[in-house]
């Protein structure tokens, strides 16, 4: 074999070991491409930087002014408010009231009183004028009048005391609002059964029983007592017009 003929050999040798290595590596290549579902990024190594240059702190120092004097604050007192003067809201609810002639000073009862006895004259359908004239009548508006077993401004007898507790719950007598409210119902009661006031205060005056049986079986329809009442009653209604 010659010379020439030995180089084309090792050429050619050569070139069969790369195109060998060259498809071991496609191969390869290929593979990994199919493990990993992608070519794997190559991330390139930073560029190295020149460290930066550092400056050094500047420290400023302001100048002393020997001049320069403190301030001193000084607290104003806290002034107190004015007070103001409000006018009580019951005396303008009252002063209203009786502007409109819901109230009258002439009443001997206080404005609480009025206001009750105005309502429980409406709730048991009672004239307030035939209310007052009872009142003026057995105690003369006064709330702590007693006269044997009767109480109060409308001189309500103890031995209604059960059934007016019954009917209206009332519990005490003496006391002014539960008084009013029992006069004006055993009223209301009365009236009802014999539809004639005079007939009904003499009841009120001497109970049903006495009533029956020392005026109504004698033929009599009024007493003094009775003409007493609507006398004030009369007058009372002249005030509340």
């Amino acid at each position: 074999m010659t010379r020439m003929e030995r180089r084309r050999r090792r050429r050619r040798i050569l070139r069969i070991k790369l195109a060998t290595t060259a498809a071991v590596l496609a191969m390869t290549t290929a593979s990994i491409v199919a493990l990993t579902g992608g070519a794997a990024e190559t991330v390139p190594e930073p560029t190295p930087q020149p460290p930066a240059l550092q400056a050094e702190p500047v420290l400023l120092v302001a100048e002393h002014d020997s001049t320069y004097q403190p301030v001193q604050m000084t607290a104003e007192p806290a002034q107190e408010p004015e007070p103001v003067e409000e006018e009580d809201e019951n005396e303008k609810i009252e002063a209203a009231l009786l502007e409109q002639g819901y109230l009258h000073e002439e009443i001997p009862l206080d404005f609480d009183l009025q206001c009750h006895l105005i309502a429980v004259c409406e709730e048991y359908g009672v004239p307030q004028n035939v209310a007052l004239g009872v009142i003026q009548a057995e105690s003369s508006f006064t709330a702590t009048a007693a006269n044997g077993s009767c109480y109060g401004y409308m001189q309500i007898n103890s031995i209604n005391s059960e059934w007016l507790s019954e009917k209206i719950g009332v519990t005490d007598l003496t006391d002014p609002y539960q008084n009013i409210r029992s006069g004006v119902f055993i009223l209301s009661d009365l009236y009802g059964k014999y539809g004639d006031w005079h007939k009904a205060l003499i009841c009120y005056n001497y109970g049903e029983g006495g009533a029956q049986e020392h005026v109504f079986s004698k033929g009599y329809t009024t007493t003094s007592y009775s003409r007493t009442v609507m006398e004030y009653a009369d007058a009372w209604a002249e005030v509340l017009a």
